[in-house]
């Protein structure tokens, strides 16, 4: 073999190595980041759509703030319950009723376009799956959520814009979260655990199946809230529209009055009951909205 040859084919053999160490690399892998501020706000889903059917059975609130989220979504034909004023005033098959609705609150993080709301309170039990998307922004106010496996799309509009002002308070116990209210703007979502998690499974509706649940234990399924209204809209101040304990409708959110102001107006702190740790996670609210909405100190 001539000397050339003999350098051309070395040039050749190098190549295919250093060619095959570098698809042989991995790749950095991205860290999940805070989703883009254009999510942030107030939105409602308009339809979904699965196998090429556009449904729209619930209605659904959800608020995101720059890091944690809400989302309580309802049967749009889900009763009044106008007479009730507990779970004592339901009947067996009312109750089951109730065992349709869902919610959840978290946090989320994002990779890229792709979505992670990392579900803490739970309506529904866990069925083992993660809560993961692709979301597109189609226009003002609008996006779409894709399913990873395309297997279904939602529809999404804007209620309040992602540039309102944000306050979270949670309330935990033992690590685990047992209550949290988020304000984006002039609206707000409040979360109250229940007291012990749910055995996970596909639905409530197959979980009190599962497990023959009595009435009281049924009871103890739904006792999960889910409230939003508007801050000090209507007459009656921080009136709750919607929840998933119905009478809790029309009536002042009651979680308010253990918030208290400090003189300053800059530091909101929490009447502390049994082991609870309370913490302020998002406050972007001006100093003057925080006076009109809790009580001072003084």
């Amino acid at each position: 073999m001539d000397t050339s040859a003999y350098q051309r084919r070395l040039v050749v053999l190098l190549g295919l190595l250093a060619g095959h160490a570098c698809s042989g690399s991995p790749r950095p892998r991205e860290e999940p980041v805070p989703p883009p501020s254009w999510m942030h706000g107030v939105w409602t889903r308009e339809w979904i759509e699965v196998r090429g059917v556009r449904s729209s059975r619930f209605a659904v609130q959800y608020l995101q703030t720059p890091t944690l989220f809400a989302d309580m979504r309802l049967p749009i034909e889900r009763p009044s319950f106008s007479r009730a004023t507990s779970f004592a005033d339901l009947t067996d098959a009312e109750l089951l009723l109730l065992a349709r609705q869902r919610g959840f609150a978290g946090r989320v993080t994002a990779v890229a376009d792709t979505i992670t709301w990392h579900h803490e309170i739970d309506f529904q039990p866990r069925d083992g799956t993660a809560d993961i998307g692709r979301v597109e922004r189609v226009g003002p106010g609008q996006m779409y959520e894709h399913a990873l496996d395309s297997s279904y799309v939602e529809s999404w509009r804007s209620v309040a814009s992602g540039d309102s002002a944000f306050l979270v308070v949670r309330v935990e116990q033992a690590g685990r979260l047992e209550q949290t209210l988020l304000i984006v703007g002039d609206h707000f979502l409040y979360v109250r655990n229940r007291s012990a998690d749910l055995p996970a499974a596909p639905s409530l509706d197959s979980l009190i199946k599962a497990t023959h649940a009595t009435r009281e234990q049924i009871i103890a399924y739904l006792d999960c809230e889910f409230s939003t209204g508007r801050v000090r809209g209507g007459s009656v101040p921080w009136e709750v529209q919607a929840s998933t304990l119905p009478w809790r409708q029309g009536r002042p959110l009651g979680f308010v009055s253990r918030l208290k102001l400090s003189p300053d107006s800059a530091h909101l702190s929490g009447r502390v009951e049994r082991m609870e740790q309370w913490s302020v996670s998002i406050n972007t609210l001006p100093k003057a909205q925080l006076a009109g909405l809790f009580p001072s100190n003084h």
